[in-house]
C-alpha cells in the first residue's frame, strides 16, 4: 500500500489508524493474468473508488539503460468506471533512492498540451482533439516517449510534491 505524502498520512496508514482528510491511499496489486490492478481511495470513500484503475505494465523507461539521472517509467493505463467508457491514458513513475523504492513520484495523465507546449518533440504526433478538453498525441518510437515523458516532468517540477507516495506495508 503507498499513500501520499501529505501531514500525518504516513504516520496513520503505519499504525493502521483513521487517515486524515487530504490523504490519498493506492493499492497495487497483481492479477492473474499479469497487469496491475491499482485502486485509489481517500477518507470516507467506501471500499475502492469506482474509477479503478488497471496498469497495463511498463510501456517504456523514460531513460536509456545505463544512463546517468533519475530512472522514470511510462505506464499505459486502462480506465473504466460506472457510465463512463473504457480510455487509455498514460502516467510517469519516478522512484526514489535506491531499488526497491520506498518513495516515488506519480505524475499522472501526460498531457499532450504538456508535451507540445514548448514546441514540437521529434517522433511525437498531434493527432488533434478527442473530447472538447483532451487533445491526442501518438508516439513514433520508445525516445519519443522518453523526450515527451522527460518534457512532462520538466512542465511539473514544481507541484512534484503534491504527487509523492511512501511505501508503508
Amino acid at each position: 500500500m503507498w499513500v501520499s505524502n501529505g501531514e500525518g498520512c504516513v504516520e496513520a496508514a503505519r499504525g493502521q489508524a483513521r487517515l486524515p482528510e487530504p490523504c490519498i491511499v493506492v493499492d497495487l496489486r497483481r492479477v492473474e493474468d499479469g497487469r496491475w490492478r491499482v485502486s485509489m481511495s481517500a477518507p470516507g470513500d467506501e471500499g475502492p473508488k469506482a474509477d479503478e484503475l488497471l496498469f497495463v505494465g511498463v510501456l517504456a523507461p523514460a531513460v536509456e539503460r545505463g544512463g546517468e539521472g533519475v530512472p522514470l517509467y511510462v505506464f499505459e493505463r486502462e480506465e473504466e468506471g460506472e457510465g463512463r467508457p473504457r480510455s487509455i491514458r498514460y502516467d510517469a513513475v519516478i522512484p526514489l533512492g535506491e531499488p526497491p523504492a520506498r518513495e516515488l513520484y506519480l505524475l499522472p495523465e501526460l498531457a499532450c498540451d504538456e508535451i507540445l507546449r514548448d514546441g514540437p518533440v521529434e517522433g511525437i504526433s498531434d493527432i488533434g482533439r478527442v473530447g472538447p478538453l483532451r487533445r491526442a498525441c501518438s508516439a513514433e518510437t520508445p525516445a519519443a516517449v522518453r523526450a515527451a515523458t522527460r518534457r512532462v516532468v520538466i512542465e511539473n517540477l514544481g507541484t512534484l510534491e503534491n504527487n509523492r507516495f511512501v511505501f508503508v506495508r
